[in-house]
């Protein structure tokens, strides 16, 4: 009892399931729009490895200001037919072999691989070579593809800019 403990050793353990830290200074998600790149001929190679040949347009610019990549959600509106969203950055694509009107909304969430239009479960309907996109941290140079070339569709990358922490 006359023992006085001035000092005690403690082994604190975390669990972190999704280990990222989201940005939110501003208060929210960032949005990036991307429009459907016009089909125009021609051809560009840029000489890197890999190189890409587009029919016209150019590329969005959507910049992820965090140190790691993040799984955004991508909200397509119509008229789109077989819409494609590429990124360039990362090498990948994700296409929907649907044909969609001007009502329509298609939603692609790479966090939980889900693929919903209008709410309703059209999963199998992502072609086979199709992958969830990530943005990786920096520039993300993406496109949005329609195999109509006078379609005015739309899509929305929503995401918020992610850390590594703890």
């Amino acid at each position: 009892l006359g023992t006085l403990l001035n000092a005690q050793s403690f082994s604190i353990n975390f669990r972190a399931d999704d280990p990222l830290i989201y940005d939110n200074t501003s208060g929210g998600d960032l949005i990036a729009t991307l429009l459907v790149q016009r089909l125009l001929g021609g051809f560009e190679i840029n000489f890197n490895v890999p190189f890409q040949i587009t029919g016209g347009g150019t590329a969005s610019n959507v910049v992820n200001t965090g140190n790691s990549e993040v799984l955004p959600m991508i909200i397509l509106t119509g008229p789109l037919h077989s819409p494609t969203i590429v990124n360039y950055t990362t090498n990948q694509q994700m296409q929907i072999s649907v044909d969609m009107s001007a009502n329509d909304e298609i939603v692609i969430d790479s966090r939980f691989e889900t693929i919903t239009m209008n709410g309703m479960d059209i999963f199998d309907l992502k072609t086979e070579s199709s992958q969830f996109i990530t943005l990786s941290s920096g520039n993300n140079s993406m496109v949005l593809q329609s195999a109509v070339d006078t379609d005015a569709g739309s899509a929305q990358i929503k995401y918020k800019s992610g850390y590594y922490s703890i």
